[in-house]
């Protein structure tokens, strides 16, 4: 799932603003709180003393004894001077019943269990809400006299409560105000960042589509705009460079078409000749009947003038095959006629060179391909593995279809080649040093064959062993466009 940047912000800034004010609301609220229990907490220590001072020094004896002899009359006294005396209304215990009584207005109030916290020098208080007011009542336990009474203040803390109450309230109203605020702010400032954003975006889309004649403008004093003039800078380097390479491209064309050029005047000049001389020289073997000096001698000429003519077809081939028209010129091919016409010419050299050319080639393969490159290609493998054979030795070639490939073997008997070798055999003029072969190779033969296996999508495979033969596996891909 695509998420836009302009979302991510807004999500993250509500994140920030969410955990920011909640924060803030819960260590504020909880400090008022904090301050207003110890509010509490300090008056209701200060009723404890004054009631401990108020009964120790300022009751007179008789109404002590009174209270020690059990005289309720003297503890509705106690209740009615301490209620004058504190402002406050009370409630006075005598061993967990309420005994004397000033508190006029919570007469009704459900009076909660009295519990007392051993380390809050034997006082605790409780909050509770009565006829919309904020009551803490201190149930204080004092041990003045011979037995335990207990005095339950009644104190109306209903304005600091409610000032708490709406002290809270304030701050989540106002946290959400601000919590908008900062959100449309910060709304408001991404969609100025997602704007310059999109801004390059737009401009490196025409920089894709070669389009180097623009500038980025985005006039801000901050990494966006640092960034816009770095994306200008490289435009203009980038399509300064481009220009070059497009004006050295043009040359190397025209070079290269000049050096074709050349090679071909040359080498079809030089065919005619060679063409000549291997005709007469054959001619003059057929009738000669001189000396065997002579006869050695036109066999030399003959044999130089066929190597010379093999170089100048050699040179012709991989001049043609290096060009586009190899990747476009190409049709549905019957691979298994071609490779039988192949054999019956190739026959005729391989008996030259007293070598047996076997075939087993399936029936009807198809390839789409260049019939004069895939001719070529055939017919490179067959004369390698024919001149670098032995005396009695044999070829085979084999075609079939496998999966989605054609499949074609050239195997031989030969004396095969070094395996430090391997590796550069595809290289131009590459000659392996060969001291048995019968004639010597132009060296280009299998580049020939490397550029006629990457125009047609195919791979190439050889195996070798010294002195024991060469297998060459081509693989041809049957599934191209329009073909069936």
């Amino acid at each position: 799932m695509r998420i836009s940047i302009k979302s991510k912000m807004f999500i993250m800034y509500t994140l920030i603003s969410l955990i920011v004010f909640i924060s803030l609301n819960f260590v504020i609220v909880n400090q008022l709180k904090s301050y207003n229990r110890n509010v509490i907490k300090k008056d209701m220590l200060e009723l404890y003393e004054r009631t401990a001072n108020y009964i120790g020094k300022d009751l007179d004896f008789n109404t002590v004894e009174k209270i020690n002899s059990n005289n309720h009359y003297a503890l509705k006294q106690l209740s009615t001077m301490l209620a004058m005396n504190f402002n406050e209304q009370i409630i006075i215990y005598l061993n967990n019943e309420i005994i004397a009584e000033f508190a006029p207005d919570y007469r009704a109030y459900e009076f909660s269990e009295i519990s007392f916290n051993k380390n809050s020098f034997k006082t605790s208080y409780d909050i509770n809400y009565f006829k919309d007011k904020a009551i803490v009542d201190f149930p204080i336990r004092y041990d003045g006299f011979n037995r335990q009474i207990i005095i339950r203040y009644f104190v109306d803390y209903t304005d600091m409560l409610q000032t708490e109450k709406q002290v809270k309230i304030i701050m989540y109203i106002m946290s959400v105000i601000a919590s908008i605020i900062i959100i449309g702010l910060s709304m408001l400032s991404s969609n100025s960042i997602i704007k310059r954003i999109l801004t390059i975006k737009a401009f490196t889309k025409k920089v894709v589509n070669n389009e180097f004649n623009n500038q980025l403008i985005i006039k801000s004093n901050d990494e966006l705009g640092e960034l816009a003039v770095d994306l200008n800078d490289m435009t203009t380097k980038l399509g300064q460079q481009i220009t070059k390479i497009k004006n050295d491209r043009d040359e190397i064309k025209r070079i290269s078409n000049y050096k074709k050029n050349f090679y071909d005047s040359v080498t079809h000049e030089l065919k005619t000749p060679l063409t000549t001389i291997i005709g007469y020289s054959e001619l003059l073997l057929a009738e000669c009947v001189g000396r065997q000096e002579d006869i050695d001698s036109i066999k030399i000429i003959n044999n130089e003038s066929m190597r010379l003519y093999d170089l100048v077809k050699s040179i012709l081939d991989i001049s043609f095959y290096n060009e586009a028209d190899l990747y476009n010129n190409k049709e549905i091919i019957n691979l298994t006629d071609l490779i039988a016409k192949i054999v019956i010419k190739m026959n005729i050299k391989a008996q030259k060179y007293y070598v047996t050319l076997n075939s087993n080639v399936a029936d009807n393969l198809q390839v789409y391909g260049n019939e004069g490159a895939l001719r070529s290609l055939i017919v490179n493998l067959l004369d390698n593995s024919i001149k670098y054979n032995k005396i009695n030795g044999s070829v085979t070639v084999i075609a079939f279809k496998e999966n989605n490939y054609i499949k074609v073997i050239v195997e031989d008997t030969g004396i095969g080649i070094k395996e430090q070798n391997l590796r550069n055999i595809f290289k131009p003029f590459f000659k392996e040093n060969r001291a048995t072969i019968v004639t010597e190779s132009s060296g280009l033969g299998l580049a020939v064959i490397e550029n006629i296996i990457k125009s047609h999508d195919a791979s190439i495979d050889i195996i070798s062993e010294l002195n024991k033969g060469t297998k060459v596996t081509v693989l041809i891909n049957a599934n191209k466009p329009n073909f069936y």
